[in-house]
């Protein structure tokens, strides 16, 4: 009987040990993705891309789990902070209106990138001089009522 408990013991731990080794995660930035994403959400209601930020939030919650993009390196806690205050400071100027332009955003928002709207840094806040660190500016996303975006042009 003794072996028999030492055996179920030992495959115990065995399948613990096992088990554990392959479930483990090498995500990088998830306090910073979520702090990230989930001041988007917030901004990105006066921008019309978000219609329920609290849906928004708990979506980032979770997908977060995966971190930030891959060649993402950890960053430090002062720069998760300012770009944080990027995306609030960009989403408070949008509250005048979607296509506020960034010399109109007071206090003023810096972007060298780009950038010349204050939802562009909302939904691409890599264009933001504060948050350069998530990667390599991409096409700045369009948003909805954009100039441009109501078709195709005539053929006059």
């Amino acid at each position: 009987m003794r072996h028999l408990v030492l055996g179920v013991v030992s495959a115990l731990v065995a399948f613990a040990l096992s088990s554990n080794s392959g479930c483990g995660t090498a995500a990088i930035g998830i306090d910073a993705c979520r702090d990230i994403e989930l001041a988007r959400c917030d901004a990105a209601q006066y921008c019309g891309t978000v219609d329920d930020a609290a849906s928004c939030r708990r979506f980032y919650r979770d997908h977060c789990l995966h971190g930030l993009k891959d060649g993402t390196k950890e960053p430090t806690d002062d720069q998760v902070k300012d770009c944080v205050a990027a995306i609030k400071a960009a989403g408070e100027c949008a509250k005048s209106g979607a296509h506020t332009l960034l010399e109109d955003c007071r206090p003023k928002i810096s972007s060298d990138r780009g950038a010349t709207e204050a939802c562009d840094l909302v939904m691409a806040p890599e264009y933001n001089d504060d948050c350069t660190w998530l990667g390599p500016k991409g096409d700045l996303p369009k948003h909805p009522g954009a100039g441009g975006q109501g078709g195709e042009a005539g053929g006059g």
